[in-house]
This record gives C-alpha cells, sequence and structure tokens, in this order.
C-alpha cells in the first residue's frame, strides 16, 4: 500500500556596489547549506503533501501569517538566507572518540540542530502564542529537519563538517566533500536530469516537484511507521553512523574513533585540509542513500506539524 494515497484523503557608487558583491561572496563561499536550496524543497514539499488537511489549511494560514512567501517548500529555504539564521542551530558536533549518538545532548555547544527542533516544534503547536510566532517556528522546523537528516551536519568541528575535505574530480561545482552531499548528490543523482534540463534549470523548482512525486510513489505505509517512531536526537544518530561509514570517505576508523585522515586525529587550524577523489561511481553509490535520508526528512516533518497542528491527528504508528 503506498502512503499518500491514505494522506491525500483528508562610477564610486558603481566600485562600491561591486566591493559589497565580492565581499559577500567571499564572506559566504565557506557557508554549507544543507542539501542545497533544491534538497529543502524536495523534503518540505514531500511534508506537506503527506500533512492532514487540517493541517495543511493551518500551515497556508501560517504562511501567509509570514507575508514573505507564497508556500511552504520555499520558506523553507530562509534559514540559509544572508545573514544565516541561529547559525549554530544548523548542525550538532560531537567528539571524534564518540561511537554513536545516544540522547539529546548538543556535545559541547548550548544550542543546536537536535534542541533546535524539538524547541521550535514547541513553539509551532502553543496556541497561545501569536501567528507570527507559530509562523516563524514553522518556516525554521521545515529547515532544520532537513539540516539533521543531511549526514555531514552531524560530524565534527575541526574540519566544518567535513567543509574543509577538498575534493577533485566528478561534481566540478562542489569544492569538498560537504558541497557533493549538499548539491551534488541531488543535482546528478536524486534529480535524475540529463545536461540540457541541468543547463536550462528545468523550470526552476519543477526538478524538485517531480523529485518528490516519484520519492512519494516509492513510499510504503511500513517504512513511515517506522520513521515516524523517533526522536529528532535518533535522526542525528542515523546521520552519524552514515558519516563514520568507511564508503563516505570522511573518517578513517581507528581504536579512539573517527580520524581526519590516517596521520591526523584532527585538522588543525594552520594545517592544509586533505584532498579526495571524486568519482561516478560515489555518486552512483550513494544517490539512493542521499534519497532515503530526503524522504525520512519528509515524512518525519509532516508527522511533526500533523501532531503540532491538528488535535485530532493521530499517526500511523499510534493506531492501536
Amino acid at each position: 500500500m503506498r502512503l499518500l494515497s491514505l494522506c491525500q484523503s483528508g562610477g564610486g557608487d558603481m566600485r562600491l556596489i561591486i566591493g559589497l558583491v565580492l565581499a559577500f561572496a567571499v564572506f559566504t563561499t565557506g557557508k554549507a547549506d544543507a542539501w542545497g536550496k533544491y534538497g529543502h524543497v524536495t523534503i518540505c514539499e514531500i511534508s506537506y503533501r503527506l500533512l492532514t488537511d487540517t493541517a495543511r489549511e493551518r500551515v497556508n494560514s501560517l504562511i501567509e501569517a509570514d507575508s514573505e512567501y507564497t508556500s511552504f517548500n520555499r520558506a523553507c529555504l530562509e534559514a540559509d538566507d544572508f545573514p544565516r539564521t541561529r547559525p549554530a542551530d544548523h548542525y550538532v558536533n560531537y567528539d571524534r572518540a564518540l561511537e554513536k549518538v545516544s540522547g539529546p545532548s548538543c556535545g559541547d555547544a548550548n544550542s543546536c540542530v537536535i534542541s533546535a527542533i524539538s524547541g521550535d516544534a514547541q513553539v509551532l503547536a502553543d496556541e497561545t502564542r501569536a501567528d507570527e510566532e507559530r509562523s516563524k517556528a514553522l518556516i525554521l522546523l521545515g529547515h532544520w529537519v532537513g539540516d539533521v537528516h543531511q549526514p555531514m551536519h552531524v560530524s565534527f568541528a575541526d574540519d566544518r563538517g567535513d567543509n574543509l575535505i577538498n575534493k577533485r574530480g566528478r561534481c566540478g561545482d562542489a569544492r569538498n566533500l560537504h558541497a557533493v552531499w549538499d548539491n551534488c548528490l541531488i543535482e546528478h543523482g536524486v534529480f535524475r536530469m540529463g545536461a540540457l534540463e541541468r543547463m536550462l534549470g528545468w523550470a526552476r523548482f519543477t526538478k524538485a516537484y517531480r523529485a518528490a512525486d516519484r520519492l512519494l510513489e516509492e513510499l510504503t505505509l511500513e517504512d513511515a511507521e517506522a520513521w515516524s517512531q523517533s526522536e529528532p536526537w535518533e535522526w542525528a544518530a542515523e546521520s552519524y553512523d552514515i558519516v563514520r561509514r568507511p564508503n563516505i570517505g570522511y573518517c578513517t576508523m581507528k581504536s579512539d574513533g573517527c580520524w581526519y585522515e590516517a596521520t591526523r586525529r584532527v585538522l588543525g587550524r594552520d594545517e592544509d585540509p586533505r584532498t579526495i577523489q571524486m568519482t561516478q561511481a560515489y555518486i552512483d553509490q550513494h544517490t539512493q542513500l542521499a534519497e532515503v535520508q530526503l524522504l525520512k526528512a519528509g515524512v518525519r516533518l509532516a508527522h511533526v506539524i500533523n501532531g503540532a497542528l491538528d488535535a485530532s491527528y493521530v499517526s500511523a504508528s499510534n493506531k492501536q
């Protein structure tokens, strides 16, 4: 049984401007947007289609209250706009010796993507709050749930979530391993587009909508039930398990945890980053994993929003 059918029932001035543009480009070059623009759109589009009728109507009204966006999936991009919203809440860093994530701790930080999900979900569900406040919580929640399912956002501080693992080879527009997961696996794997569609942009958001179509066709009720029976820290635990896999190319596993590379446990501040070779085989091997992470994020986001905005919502996992 496919889940979607069940859910759908219910001069000087010019020089100054150029200088500011260049400064902005330099300032933002190292910033990583989890899943890239269209990955986030795909997640929030999946989520929106899985909402109950009641929750979807409430989402629509909350997006209208924000006044800046016309759709939920586009609003999910806001947290990555410059200046970035709550930068520390886009990720969680752990010690390289940690074997597995076993609770909602943010490591050494006061806040992280795990606490951000829980906090904004509570605000969204609080009917005593103003619509403007709940709208902002909804928009950020959509982004945080996407972030925690991008494995490189659950990793280590010294290499900035593998932004300091350079790459050469395939994915020419991706400068590092993090960017491969943000964009290349999406554009060259999940979206399954030819060169012409990529060059033309394929009507901007259309590629994300077509990816959502296909992924929802593959979603089963059994998977949705299993994925909904978990907490945000467990989503982080799944991502952390992924980054430690040898075939991801992030960790060199030793007895005391994940090393930056075979001869360096961590990347020192003044040390040169290592470089990996990106291949088509890597993209082919990990595209399905990226698809699963996108789909999990969409299902779980819908579950959280339904629970917050529909008092009559009973998830499949809670039915007796």
